[in-house]
C-alpha cells in the first residue's frame, strides 16, 4: 500500500517518520503493525484504547511482522497519570517481548499537551532519523 503517490516525499522508508498524539497515535499504531515498511520511525504518544486500533498479542504477530518491526525505530510515551498509561505500558511490553527495541518516554503528567510536547521533542531529537537501536 503506497500512501505517498500524491505527495512529494522521499521514497525510502528510512527517510520518513510519523508520530501521533492521542487518537492519532492509534493511527500510528495501525501503520506500525499493519504497514510497518512505510516509515522508518514511529512515535505514538498518549495512545487511547478507544481508537480504531486494537493492540495485537505477541502470539498474533507473525515472524515476518516481528522481523519487519525490528527494522524500524519505535517510541511510545505519554504521562504516568494518563488514564490510558496501562495501554502504553502494554505496548512497550508487547514489543520488547518479541525483541523489538522501543524508546519508552514517560513523564510526570497526564493525557495532555505538557507530556506530548516533551514526547515529540524527545522523538525528534533521540529517535527519528537516528540509527535504530541494536535489537
Amino acid at each position: 500500500m503506497r500512501f505517498f503517490t500524491h505527495y512529494h516525499v522521499s521514497t525510502p522508508a528510512s527517510q520518513r517518520a510519523i508520530g501521533g498524539l492521542g487518537n492519532a497515535a492509534s493511527v500510528v499504531n495501525s501503520l506500525l503493525f499493519d504497514h510497518t515498511g512505510e516509515f522508518g520511525y514511529y512515535g505514538a504518544f498518549g495512545i487511547g484504547d478507544n481508537g480504531p486500533f486494537t493492540l495485537p498479542t505477541a502470539a498474533s504477530l507473525t515472524p515476518a511482522q516481528v522481523t519487519e518491526l525490528k527494522s524500524v525505530s519505535v517510541a511510545i510515551g505519554g504521562g504516568y497519570q494518563d488514564p490510558h498509561h496501562w495501554y502504553h505500558v502494554s505496548e512497550v511490553a508487547l514489543l520488547t517481548s518479541v525483541g523489538v527495541p522501543v524508546f519508552p518516554d514517560f513523564v510526570d503528567s497526564g493525557h495532555d499537551w505538557y507530556s506530548w510536547r516533551i514526547n515529540v521533542k524527545d522523538f525528534r531529537t533521540r529517535v527519528a532519523f537516528f540509527p535504530p537501536p541494536a535489537g
